[in-house]
């Protein structure tokens, strides 16, 4: 894809800039972090993470704690601590490395409705 079709592309994607409300949630959330332990069951929390799995709702399990953190300044900045496993858009249960700042304990109430998700499989790539 050349540059200006990319360009083109992401001005049709009609991205608005970030609110300060928005910008101030994130922070608020951010700053909370939980103390998790290998076999919690977390799910995302504020709804984003820049990972494609889990969504919200959607349980994932805690394999093991990495420390010290991981960290990586490369494009998006990330500390990942923790390893956790999630079920992937085909069915199999993955692992991947994470930051646990945007994950919080996972309660049953949480649970997404499988049936209504169907309609919207996960992004992430396995």
């Amino acid at each position: 894809m050349m540059l200006d079709e990319l360009l083109n592309a992401v001005e049709e994607m009609n991205i608005q800039p970030a609110t300060v409300e928005e910008l101030q949630t994130f922070k608020e959330g951010y700053d909370v972090q939980e103390a998790f332990k290998p076999g919690d069951l977390i799910t995302v929390k504020n709804g984003d993470t820049g990972y494609n799995s889990p969504r919200e709702g959607e349980p994932a399990i805690v394999l093991e704690l990495i420390e010290p953190p991981v960290i990586f300044t490369k494009g998006l900045f990330r500390r990942e601590d923790i390893a956790i496993g999630v079920k992937g858009p085909r069915g199999r249960v993955f692992a991947f490395s994470a930051d646990s700042r945007y994950f919080k304990h996972y309660t049953p109430a949480e649970a997404v409705n499988e049936d209504a998700d169907a309609a919207c499989p996960a992004e992430a790539t396995e």
